[in-house]
């Protein structure tokens, strides 16, 4: 079946993402790379920091690539993703839409919601919003705001800002170069973005002016993010909203005794009622530490509505001045 052409938009996109983290080993077809083992290994290796899933894939042989793209099907679907789990029908079929959604899902998971969850109690997407959001309002001369992910952009001037905010010291003139025209602005930020910060160039100037597909401006905006923070563009880099509510509630200076305890948040709750599995920060369904980002992690609850694993909150702990106010809420 031939793709649409949206479907080929977002198979370039992510072409050049894959490219962008494993190199040469990326083969030209997409649709072939689930079938090639070791591109699949090579992808997910890189992608894995904590290797939970990298050990469980090998790249030796054919029949091994089946068995590697079933693995990552089931790893996904494991954190709340329903894919299709048919992996061999996906692999040999010429529609492309399977391939796609495995490949979304993979980085949803390994990009967006590490780099966007911190903004908005694991709700990635409307993190990035925020995000932008937040850089937009403080550095833009005239009002600009993110609607959505396709025609918000259209025109660079956020793009633009973005890198301005980001590198002050290229002295970049947004409103002098928004006069210039629209393409101006998408092919300064493109290209300043790459020189300056390594940002793979997942879409041409063309396909963001028609208004590129959200699903490829959110994997951008995730890879610009992840080298604004790897490049300490402090301007930009909003600060970690959870791990300051962790440690304010570590601390005792947040609102409330630290960490529930007799007369705290938890215990209001547990007396009204309240299921607090409900108030975690989830993605589709399963619940995610907002600081190291693991999913279906048995929660450790705070006040402030995020949900942290046990490790993060005894790393902080032990970072705290007031390490003795810890206590386990659940």
């Amino acid at each position: 079946m031939q793709a649409s052409a949206e479907e080929e938009e977002q198979l370039s996109c992510l072409r050049s993402w894959i490219a962008s983290v494993i190199g040469d080993v990326c083969p030209s077809d997409l649709r072939a790379a689930f079938r090639d083992s070791q591109c699949l290994v090579a992808l997910v290796d890189a992608l894995d920091a904590s290797k939970v899933l990298a050990p469980e894939l090998s790249p030796r042989t054919e029949e091994d690539a089946l068995l590697n793209f079933a693995t990552i099907i089931d790893f996904l679907n494991r954190r709340g993703f329903r894919l299709a789990t048919n992996a061999q029908g996906l692999m040999m079929s010429r529609d492309v839409k399977g391939v796609l959604q495995v490949l979304w899902a993979m980085a949803e998971f390994f990009v967006c919601i590490p780099q966007f969850s911190r903004y908005s109690q694991g709700k990635w997407r409307e993190g990035a919003k925020r995000w932008v959001d937040a850089i937009v309002k403080r550095g833009a001369a005239s009002a600009v705001e993110v609607e959505d992910f396709s025609s918000s952009f259209k025109d660079g001037v956020i793009l633009l800002v973005i890198i301005a905010q980001a590198w002050p010291e290229a002295h970049v003139d947004v409103e002098m170069t928004v006069r210039q025209g629209h393409q101006e602005c998408v092919e300064l930020a493109l290209c300043l973005a790459e020189q300056k910060f390594q940002v793979p160039s997942l879409l041409t100037p063309q396909e963001i002016m028609r208004g590129a597909s959200p699903s490829c401006l959110l994997l951008y905006l995730a890879c610009l993010h992840d080298r604004l923070v790897a490049s300490d563009a402090t301007a930009v880099v909003s600060p970690d909203f959870a791990g300051e509510k962790l440690l304010e509630a570590v601390q005792g200076r947040g609102d409330g005794p630290p960490l529930g305890g007799r007369g705290g948040t938890m215990e209001k709750f547990r007396r009204d009622g309240i299921k607090v599995d409900e108030l975690l920060p989830t993605v589709d369904g399963g619940v995610i530490c907002v600081l190291c980002m693991r999913g279906n992690v048995r929660p450790r609850w705070l006040g402030c509505f995020h949900a942290f694993c046990l490790d993060c909150l005894e790393a902080v702990a032990a970072r705290s001045d007031d390490a003795a106010n810890v206590r386990c809420p659940v």
